[in-house]
């Protein structure tokens, strides 16, 4: 697995991938692949802790639209969380939260993904 990415088991349902650095296009294309495999191979909703990431470039954006659909084929949902104020004005910017729900806080994502 890729420094700038960690898999953790929230609980039964739930997994939180949480990402840090920079995701520009060589970063996510080392992590792209890993999270794929990773997602395909379970059944878990996923929260995605955006809390350390300091930039993300239009290859995060479209790997988050990717595999939200992919998550939604198999009947689970993904939820981002904590992005930094940088990153959350590019996300808005493209309106990404019209795709991909988007909050605040860890909390709200679980209560969204409980709720669903």
């Amino acid at each position: 697995m890729h420094e700038a990415m960690k898999v953790l088991e929230e609980d039964g349902q739930t997994l939180r991938v949480v990402l840090s650095g920079r995701l520009d296009s060589s970063t996510v294309d080392e992590i792209e692949p890993a999270l794929r495999a990773r997602l395909d191979d379970g059944t878990q909703h996923v929260l995605v802790d955006l809390r350390e990431v300091s930039f993300a470039a239009s290859m995060a954006i479209r790997m988050f639209i990717a595999t939200a659909r992919r998550l939604q084929q198999l009947g689970r949902q993904m939820v981002l969380f904590g992005a930094q104020p940088l990153v959350r004005e590019v996300f808005e910017h493209v309106a990404l939260d019209d795709l991909v729900a988007i909050v605040p806080e860890a909390d709200q994502a679980l209560a969204m993904l409980a709720s669903r």
